[in-house]
């Protein structure tokens, strides 16, 4: 009984390092990314105003969604404690809709 139970211990610490270590595997490049997508859609410069914008939009998505692997992380092992708030619903199928809209044209027009 106590094997198993040293087993299981082992595959969850196993389980925790390998989200910590993906998540800061992502983490990097994406905040690398996010500096000069920042500065070419402040500058209105590089790729297009449009491309910029989409780019620097999913960058940062992807950033948040590294950051909650992280946190699922740090409540797995009690570092952190969950937090609740309300989320405005519209706000999220709008940015969900923007992040795709323009595959959507571009497939359109195929």
């Amino acid at each position: 009984m106590r094997d198993q139970a040293a087993q299981l211990m082992a595959l969850d610490r196993q389980k925790t390092e390998f989200f910590q270590n993906i998540s800061h595997e992502f983490r990097t490049p994406l905040t690398l990314t996010l500096g000069p997508l920042e500065t070419a859609v402040n500058r209105g410069e590089g790729l297009s105003l449009e491309q910029s914008a989409v780019a620097l939009r999913n960058a940062r998505r992807l950033l948040r969604l590294v950051n909650q692997l992280l946190d699922l992380q740090r409540l797995d092992v009690g570092r952190m404690q969950p937090t609740f708030r309300p989320v405005a619903a519209d706000t999220f199928v709008n940015e969900i809709v923007t992040a795709f809209r323009p595959i959507a044209i571009a497939s359109r027009s195929v």
